[in-house]
């Protein structure tokens, strides 16, 4: 109990500074970039990012298969890591 008080305590003034610096930031904010910043925190979404990584999984023609560079041909053995 008592680190958790002394860790509250430790963090006091860095919360006073991450109020400072977000006023700061939310006061230099230009209003013709909200559409673009929208726009790409709309892209990184998760339903997005999972859609996409499942498109190329689907999709892939090489999914799951090694080249063999030295012979030139394929190989059916998987990467395990």
């Amino acid at each position: 109990m008592r680190a958790l008080l002394l860790a509250i305590a430790l963090l006091a003034p860095l919360e006073q500074m991450d109020l400072e610096v977000q006023r700061a930031v939310q006061a230099s904010r230009a209003p013709w970039l909200e559409p673009v910043m929208r726009a790409a925190s709309g892209v990184g979404r998760p339903a997005n990012v999972l859609g996409a990584l499942l498109a190329i999984a689907l999709f892939d023609a090489t999914a799951g298969r090694l080249r063999c560079w030295s012979h030139g041909r394929a190989s059916t053995s998987t990467v395990t890591t």
